[in-house]
């Protein structure tokens, strides 16, 4: 599979270029998909003259109107054809590339170098060859495992026994590791004899990539053979961001202390159905929402949704960005959607993912709904499943039913929301607030009510809502037998008879009583990511600030207007100042003596008193350090921006990453 290169800008006005679009493919068969596609291109060049130097060249690419992507290149050092070539030009293109974005696709045949040395390009025909496959649960199982991703340390000196180091909400992380002795075997057994054998943990601390450390104190388990299990609680879990997540582990292996770590993540997708239950013939309505492992929102993330349907067949389902998504915005339109047909009674398997350009799994997680042939009642939810935790939510909740019902809806939301705008009656139940509305449907119809909602401003963080249940009359029927005299006429052969014993019969009744109780629940709960509400501020040294971006520091009265940079763990404290003053006293000691007069003999007489005046003179001195201005931009909306915009400064604790270069025109000075 070849790596995708970066998105090519556009080409400059009069660049010769050719370009396709509006490709097709026959309909795949029920659960065949595409593993493989490839452009093959009949395709010829001529110089006007042979190149000197640099030869010029074409760039093949690959991709939509939005963005293209280099697949190859074919050199021009005078003509080129296919028989120059051998054959055909072939292209390798992203397998990950679904094939109802064809429709979508483009390629373009740009061309670099001299204008005026190219003297024509022909295209005489191009087009898409594909392998196919049908996938099964086993390949979707597959693409997660632990060893698959890639951006998640894995412990050193463990082995990691379970294959799951991603999980989703409501999922019970529980890791298996085998330890590794690092000691060897004198040693270990010198030390068995002394006394001092044995495997332990002395700690072990969970650490969420940008919160820190999570106050969970995971369940532990190690046997002598080196075998160790780590389960987080399930009463804790509610304590979990979305996010990556690190596991330190200090061992005591026969005295001595080993410390290990590895990652995990966990929630950083979520999935919600319109319905848990639809009926055959309806169109099932898929929101979604991406997190980055710092629990950020993606609006821009590559995802892949496979449906496993009650025979077993896998269909990719194309996933559709909203374009209302701006990074941790207030948007009550899901950031991705998806629709498709309910063609069969039974259970749904969802199984959504994050790809990186590559195509490599970043994440995924699983849900469900089901579907059958009739339905008496249903509940069908429009609401978030990303929210910006300092703003308040609609949530809409339509009643259906197929022959009337007469009823309470319940709907659960946590304790800790603000509720609003809604006609329901509501009553606490321990941690969750209970809200009940009355439902009349006369015959076959639907009944809609909703409530407003201000989660807590917790982020990042995932909430659930529900499940919703709908409260009726529910009747039951049960047979009742009893005896009853039988209908009896006397034979001659009886009329002698003085007496005889009543003849009788059982009779089974049916009885139907009716009495209140639930007669539909949702199967899931409602899942909602709530983001990041900081914005991210980056320095800038040029004159125009960025598209999306604001200056913070360059007017007084701004935050950050000629203020240094001082790290802390409170935001916004301020202090110091420009300039000090110093402060300074003194005394003046003066005696009076005798004063002689006269210059015969000697007259003394008693000195008058009086007082010398001392003033210091003191400057006022600058604090200011040597420093260089910087201006300080913050992104217009919260949580991690879409993009770093070309040129912004930043400062990191390590070395220098890829794609960055050290600015040194700082160096020596503060910056302010």
């Amino acid at each position: 599979m070849p790596v995708a290169t970066d998105v090519v800008p556009d080409a400059p006005p009069g660049t010769p270029e050719i370009s396709l679009a509006n490709f097709d493919t026959a309909k795949l068969e029920k659960g065949q998909l595409v593993n493989g596609m490839q452009l093959r291109v009949s395709f010829a060049a001529h110089l006007k003259s042979p190149a000197t130097g640099t030869s010029p060249y074409v760039d093949v690419l690959f991709g939509d109107d939005k963005e293209l992507r280099s697949v190859g290149a074919i050199l021009i050092e005078d003509e080129t054809s296919n028989a120059v070539n051998g054959g055909y030009y072939l292209f390798a293109l992203p397998s990950f590339v679904p094939v109802e974005n064809l429709a979508k696709a483009k390629v373009v045949f740009r061309y670099h170098g001299d204008k005026n040395l190219l003297d024509n390009m022909y295209l005489d025909a191009a087009w898409l060859e594909m392998s196919t496959r049908v996938i099964s649960e086993q390949d979707l199982e597959a693409r997660g495992v632990a060893e698959k991703l890639k951006h998640l340390e894995a412990p050193k000196l463990s082995v990691l026994l379970s294959d799951k180091l991603n999980f989703s909400l409501g999922e019970d992380p529980v890791f298996n590791l085998r330890y590794e002795t690092q000691q060897n075997f004198l040693t270990r057994n010198l030390l068995k004899l002394i006394g001092r054998g044995g495997l332990s943990i002395k700690s072990i601390s969970v650490n969420h990539e940008t919160v820190g450390h999570i106050d969970i104190q995971p369940n532990i388990t190690v046997t002598q053979d080196g075998l160790v299990t780590i389960e987080l609680p399930k009463d804790d879990l509610d304590k979990l961001p979305p996010g990556k997540y690190s596991i330190n582990i200090l061992y005591n292996e026969n005295g001595y202390e080993y410390t290990d770590t590895f990652d995990f993540q966990w929630g950083i997708l979520t999935i919600n159905t319109s319905k848990t239950e639809y009926k055959v013939g309806d169109t099932a309505r898929i929101s979604m929402g991406a997190l980055s492992t710092n629990g950020n929102t993606i609006c821009d993330a590559e995802l892949n949704l496979y449906v496993t349907d009650p025979s077993g067949f896998i269909t990719r389902v194309p996933v559709n960005q909203s374009g209302k998504c701006s990074g941790n915005n207030v948007t009550d339109v899901p950031d991705y959607t998806a629709e498709m047909p309910v063609e069969g009674t039974g259970d749904y398997t969802l199984y959504l993912e994050r790809v990186d350009e590559a195509g490599a799994v970043i994440g995924f997680t699983r849900d469900t709904f089901k579907a059958v042939d009739t339905q008496s009642y249903s509940i069908e939810r429009s609401g978030p499943t990303r929210i910006y935790p300092r703003a308040s939510y609609p949530m809409q909740l339509t009643v259906a039913a197929a022959d009337g019902f007469r009823g309470v809806l319940h709907e659960r939301v946590p304790a800790s929301f603000v509720i609003s705008s809604t006609s329901a009656d509501i009553t606490q139940d321990g941690d969750w607030q209970v809200l009940s509305w009355n439902i009349d449907i006369a015959g076959a119809g639907t009944q809609t009510v909703a409530y407003g909602f201000d989660a807590p401003d917790v982020s990042p963080y995932l909430f659930n809502l529900g499940v919703a249940s709908l409260e009726g009359d529910v009747s039951t029927t049960k047979d009742v037998t009893r005896e009853v005299l039988a209908d009896a006429t006397a034979s001659s052969s009886d009329s002698t008879t003085a007496s005889s014993s009543p003849v009788t019969t059982t009779v089974t009744d049916k009885i139907t009583t009716t009495e209140k109780g639930t007669v539909f629940t949702e199967h899931r709960q409602w899942q909602i990511a709530s983001d990041a509400t900081g914005s991210m501020l980056m320095m800038w040294a040029g004159a125009n600030i960025p598209t999306g971006w604001t200056c913070v520091s360059c007017t007084a009265g701004n935050t950050f207007y000629q203020k240094f940079i001082v790290g802390s763990s409170t935001p916004l404290n301020a202090g110091g100042a420009a300039t000090h003053t110093h402060t300074g006293t003194g005394a003046v000691t003066a005696t009076a003596g005798n004063v002689v007069l006269g210059t015969g003999g000697a007259v003394s007489y008693p000195g008058s008193t009086h007082t010398h005046t001392y003033v210091p003179t003191i400057a006022t001195a600058n604090n200011t350090p040597s420093y260089r201005n910087l201006v300080i931009i913050q992104n217009n909306s919260a949580g991690e921006p879409t993009s770093i915009p070309t040129g912004a400064i930043a400062v990191f604790d390590a070395a220098v990453p890829t794609g960055w270069t050290r600015y040194s025109a700082q160096d020596g000075f503060y910056v302010r």
